[in-house]
């Protein structure tokens, strides 16, 4: 009896150990180098002036996932991106802006490396992409659309504490999508000058680069 008092009192000093770090959750911050080439074209309709192919973009995430073997993981994540184009006046408005912005929760895969107070991941993402085009002139009107995103992410962990991370990403990102809509105003298109001025829908499809930095728990 004594023997098997001690083998339960084992087994329940054991669990906690079994249990730790299998979950990871985390956020960051960062920016995006995205091409988005129909915003670009759309926004030189409404501007009169070349935008360009490559812009800057504000991109946040948050993320969860749970360890089911030794190097795999699986989780989601949600990703927001926002950019825009500034009109500093359009019909005495100031600061006129032509935005837009998507979020996109995505199912994980991850591999995952370790070694004592640092970690790197590989990951790849893919889930459905909601997208918002604002345009705010005289009066706003706001568009609307959805899609398909994907991701490769690539992420390396520094400790702060036992289960605290600092951590830094960099990430190949890319959406398909619909043209954007307005129930009241229907497609939203520009004139291509690339293709002989011919009418296009507006879509917020994309490719970017991303590199982020952030924060991450272990339990």
């Amino acid at each position: 009896m004594k023997k098997i008092t001690v083998l339960c009192l084992l087994l329940l000093c054991a669990l906690p150990v079994a249990a730790q770090e299998k979950f990871l959750v985390g956020a960051s911050v960062g920016i995006s180098f995205t091409v988005a080439p129909d915003f670009s074209r759309w926004s030189e309709t409404v501007r009169g002036v070349r935008s360009p192919d490559a812009r800057s973009a504000l991109e946040a995430t948050v993320s969860g996932s749970v360890k089911v073997s030794e190097r795999w993981h699986v989780g989601a994540t949600v990703i927001y991106t926002y950019y825009e184009d500034v009109i500093d006046a359009y019909n005495n408005v100031q600061q006129a802006r032509l935005s837009a912005g998507s979020y996109t929760p995505a199912a994980t895969l991850a591999f995952e490396v370790s070694q004592r107070g640092s970690f790197g991941r590989l990951t790849v993402g893919l889930g459905p992409m909601f997208g918002t085009l604002t345009r705010q002139l005289a009066v706003t009107d706001v568009f609307q659309t959805v899609g398909v995103g994907m991701f490769v992410e690539g992420l390396g962990a520094l400790g702060l504490t036992q289960n605290l991370y600092t951590t830094l990403s960099a990430a190949v990102r890319g959406g398909l999508t619909g043209a954007v809509s307005n129930s009241d105003l229907g497609d939203l298109t520009y004139r291509d000058s690339d293709l002989n001025n011919s009418t296009k829908p507006t879509t917020l499809s994309f490719v970017a680069l991303s590199l982020r930095l952030g924060l991450a728990y272990r339990f």
